[in-house]
């Protein structure tokens, strides 16, 4: 089995799953060093999952002789530098998402990959498990034609007095950018780039965008996206079609069931007898109606085919695995599951969608 090694930059949750998640690698895959801009938080991470060198700067765990690959798992607002740093370094680097805070950042990275010839991604969550790829895989061999819309949503209430960056002003923060992105991205897989998108958010008492729903106009299509930091939702995401539906199912950042099931078409109904009519609009012949429909279409749910492919892990490790498959790949630079062109379209409609409000720092860099 091919050993690899990483560099973490950043020890909060992002680079915690990670580490956790290569536990389920298809490769001999370690974390041999991490960094963060504090010593004592560095030091700690290593103690709690045993990982042998604490870097003294984020220069320095870029240019760790032991470490295959550098992962950016610091703030978003700060992904440009640490990036470039990285692959100065000739150090493959994926960065967890969002990719940068916008487009143009987005494209300086990958400037600077290619010019360099150093392998850099998107470490996208959603994008990688076996579910989703398999909606992009039935989308391009045009088994569910005439795709119309796609709808998804992210919404998780976090309690108050937790996860307080969020809700900073200040710094990177908000719905859009912590949870939008990840519907967003998945709108993108399956619609084509955005070219026209309409937000409506609320605001919570820090500035932040805490409810967002986003409407994209896509070069396939329509979709619909919303997130919220206060309150919960199904969290899964359709992609609707004239004869064929995909489900997949929750949660949407880590998901394991499909469901593709056709569309029941239903014809116009026209101009009755005014006596029938009557009879069947009829409070009791209505109420009888939906009392035998609801076992019918329980019974027409069931149709099509479901896939469910369950694992063990909470679904990093196949991101990284992408990562490591490609960098074992001779001469290949870019994952071909999301490439930066796919990024960098994904944060074109976010600098489309980001809400105007009362925090014009939302979205600066930190």
């Amino acid at each position: 089995m091919i050993i690899f090694r990483w560099a973490m930059l950043g020890t909060g949750m992002a680079s915690r799953n990670l580490l956790l998640g290569l536990r389920n690698s298809e490769f001999d895959a370690h974390v041999t060093a991490v960094t963060s801009g504090a010593k004592m938080n560095s030091e700690r991470f290593a103690r709690d999952f045993k990982v042998p060198h604490v870097s003294e700067s984020y220069e320095a765990a870029c240019a760790w002789s032991e470490a295959d690959a550098v992962c950016i798992a610091t703030p978003p607002g700060v992904h440009e530098i640490y990036a470039l740093m990285a692959i100065a370094a000739r150090k493959p680097a994926p960065l967890k998402k969002p990719v940068d805070m916008d487009a143009t950042s987005t494209n300086q990275i990958a400037s600077a990959a290619r010019s360099t010839t150093v392998f850099c991604m998107e470490a996208m969550w959603t994008r990688f498990p076996p579910p989703v790829r398999h909606v992009k895989q039935i989308v391009d061999n045009g088994a569910i034609e005439e795709i119309h819309a796609f709808a998804g949503n992210f919404s998780i209430a976090i309690q108050s007095g937790t996860w307080t960056d969020i809700f900073k002003a200040e710094s990177v923060s908000g719905t859009l950018m912590y949870r939008g992105v990840y519907p967003l991205s998945l709108a993108g897989l399956v619609m084509g780039p955005v070219t026209e998108a309409h937000t409506v958010a609320a605001f919570g008492e820090t500035g932040v965008d805490e409810d967002t729903i986003v409407t994209c106009r896509h070069e396939n299509g329509i979709s619909t996206l919303q997130t919220s930091l206060r309150t919960n939702a199904a969290n899964d995401f359709h992609t609707m079609a004239t004869t064929r539906v995909i489900h997949v199912g929750s949660p949407i950042y880590s998901p394991s069931r499909l469901h593709y099931r056709p569309v029941e078409s239903q014809g116009s109904p026209g101009l009755g007898n005014p006596h029938k009519d009557s009879i069947r609009e009829s409070g009791l012949v209505q109420g009888l109606i939906r009392w035998v429909q609801g076992p019918i279409h329980l019974m027409r749910g069931r149709g099509g085919r479901m896939m469910t492919r369950h694992f063990t892990s909470n679904g990093y490790h196949y991101e990284a695995d992408e990562l490591m498959r490609s960098v074992q790949a001779a001469g290949q630079i870019e994952s071909k599951t999301l490439s930066l062109d796919d990024s960098f379209i994904v944060m074109e409609a976010l600098d489309k969608a980001a809400p105007p409000g009362p925090s014009p720092n939302s979205r600066c860099k930190a």
